[in-house]
This record gives C-alpha cells, structure tokens and sequence, in this order.
C-alpha cells in the first residue's frame, strides 16, 4: 500500500497567489467542505508515512497558458518564485516533525503548473529541502516536470545535481502549427532539438504526447511517434485529449478558431 503526501501552500499562503479555482476534476475524490480542510490535514499528517508514500509538490505557474490545460495555475512572475519556495520550505519543515511513521517515500514529483518556471536557486533549495525534510527510499524515483522555456541545460543539470534523476517534458506534439495554435512558443523542431541535448545528461528523460487534439490527423499522430522513437528517451507517456468544461480551447472551438475534437470512440 502506498500513500500520497502533497505539498501546495494553505490557508497562509501569501496574498500573491490569488486562489483559482481548479479545473481539472477528480476522479474518485471526496469532497470535504473548506472549513473542515486544516483540521482533516492535520488529523492526517503524523501518519501520512505509516507506510511507504509518494510526495507530490505543486508549482502552480505558467509563463503562459496552453489552451488544452485545465490545472491549478497562476500567471508567472520571477518575484513569486523565492516567496513561493519559502512557504513549502517551512511547511514542510513543520510536518516533518509530527510525522511518526517509518514508511519512506518511493517518489518524489514536482508538477504544476510548470515546476521548472521557478528560478534555478529556488529549484535546488527545493530539491534539496525534499532529502532534509522526507525519508526519502534511497532508490527514489525523483521527478522534475516542465517544459523547455525557462528550463535550458544549465538548470536541468543543476536539478540532477541536487538529486532530481528524472525529468518529464511537455511536448504535446511536435507539429508546429498545432503548437502555437496550443499556446506554445517553440516550433516542432525546437522541441526535438532540445529533447536530443536534454538526453545527454544524467538522468532519466521522458516525454509526454497528446493524442485526439484539435487538427491533429492520424497522419500528425503518426508523425509525432515517428520523431518521438528517433530520440533517446528513457521512455514516452501518451494521453488522451479530454475537452473537460471551461478549458479556453472551448471558447476557440465555439469560434470556429478549432474544430470539434474526436471523441473517444
């Protein structure tokens, strides 16, 4: 049995992160009224370790917002990242010391957002916080998820050498005018570009691709596979698109700026 700790700032947060409400829906979940939110937390916390768990950490910025996207985020400012970094820092700190398990945690997975917006200093401090703060396995599987922009070679590297070991990038796809019309500023072959570099350090490297995306032909689908198998990733995730309500892509699909997306079948 494994357990998930998940880290994002509460009821303190600063007022620079004004709350949103997320989009994305939750399969399985059950709903508690806010006012119970802290006081369910804290009743859980000293055991969120009585066996082995996984440690989710959200980054809830973006430089800019991709169309198809339906997570918690907040629009990117490099001020945020240290104040940001600060809060899960202490929050972390005090959790750890009313933890009473001696379970260990399997993985670690910074997610947004865009984890790797924050500056390179607040990464590593982050990072490291993780291996001070958690019983971290020493076989732990330790991802950082992003996208190239803001994200070049140095600050991978400097993520790998404060003990992340495994990096999942965003491609989506790597036909270019599907991107930009997505809200990515990178052409296809930027992106297989930075990919091929990003393979060369030392760490596991995978990408992510969507599938059923407005436009996106069998023979677009075919193509991004095809590219994808050329570089020397550790491996490949592929999702569905799902055209959950309030995504902006709606407002553009109602527009006529895209077409109606396949459905499942």
């Amino acid at each position: 049995m494994v357990q998930q700790l998940v880290w994002t700032p509460k009821q303190s947060a600063p007022k620079a992160f004004p709350e949103r409400q997320a989009l994305m829906p939750v399969w399985g979940g059950v709903p508690m009224p806010r006012p119970q939110w802290q006081n369910i937390w804290k009743k859980k916390l000293p055991h969120a370790t009585d066996v082995d768990a996984l440690a989710y950490l959200h980054i809830p910025f973006c430089a800019n917002h991709c169309v198809f996207c339906g997570f918690y985020r907040n629009a990117w400012k490099d001020s945020q990242s240290s104040v940001y970094t600060d809060k899960i820092i202490e929050e972390m700190a005090t959790e750890a010391e009313v933890r009473t398990g001696e379970g260990k945690i399997r993985a670690v997975y910074f997610g947004g957002g865009t984890p790797t917006a924050l500056l390179t200093e607040d990464l590593v401090r982050l990072i490291r916080a993780c291996y001070q703060y958690l019983p971290l396995a020493e076989d732990c599987e330790f991802t950082i998820e992003g996208r190239m922009s803001h994200f070049d070679l140095e600050k991978a590297q400097a993520c790998i050498e404060a003990g992340a070991n495994r990096i999942s990038i965003g491609v989506q796809t790597f036909n270019t005018a599907i991107r930009r019309r997505l809200g990515r500023k990178h052409s296809g072959d930027e992106a297989f570009e930075y990919l091929a570099k990003l393979c060369e350090l030392d760490a596991v490297i995978v990408a992510d691709l969507m599938f059923g995306l407005p436009n996106q032909t069998d023979d677009v689908w075919q193509n991004d596979i095809a590219r994808a198998a050329e570089l020397p990733l550790s491996g490949l995730d592929t999702y569905a698109f799902n055209l959950y309500p309030m995504l902006p892509i709606n407002r553009m699909i109602e527009k006529g700026a895209f077409p109606t997306p396949p459905g499942f079948d």
